[in-house]
């Protein structure tokens, strides 16, 4: 099965497979696929701050890192709106009983899409061969869920 998130495949196979499965679960599952988007910009965030030496915030955890004046000018404000759009919307998912709308996570699912592709582009070990050309396509996006790899 193809998959928005082939792009990152070779250079983070690990990150890959979690945005495999919160493509997988949006449409059976969109708790789920929102709860894993979010665990992939925490995941990712803790990897950019490594890889371009960030000061760590004043709170270590995913808000203050994402909001810290460092990442702000390294991302710019609209990468750090889509990261937060999906952090929050993963806090809704884990944290209260409100139902979460399959276009809900596939929202979520077209802005991790866009910060995952920023930086495969800018900060993986091999940026020259992430294609200029990936665009999200919402008809990759399984209609059923399937069992984690």
């Amino acid at each position: 099965m193809t998959s928005n998130f082939d792009f990152i495949s070779g250079a983070w196979p690990e990150l890959s497979d979690e945005c495999a499965r919160a493509e997988r679960y949006v449409r059976s599952d969109p708790r789920a696929s929102v709860i894993y988007a979010r665990r992939v910009v925490e995941q990712l965030v803790d990897y950019l701050y490594d890889v371009a030496a960030l000061p760590l915030p004043y709170h270590d955890d995913l808000a203050a890192r994402l909001n810290a004046p460092a990442f702000r000018k390294l991302a710019g404000p609209q990468l750090v709106m889509k990261a937060n759009a999906v952090r929050k919307a993963g806090n809704v998912a884990a944290h209260e009983s409100k139902a979460i709308a399959e276009q809900g996570a596939l929202q979520v699912l077209r802005e991790l899409h866009h910060f995952v592709y920023w930086a495969a582009r800018n900060y993986s070990a091999e940026p020259a061969e992430v294609s200029r050309d990936v665009r999200f396509d919402p008809a990759l996006v399984p209609d059923t869920g399937s069992a984690p790899l």
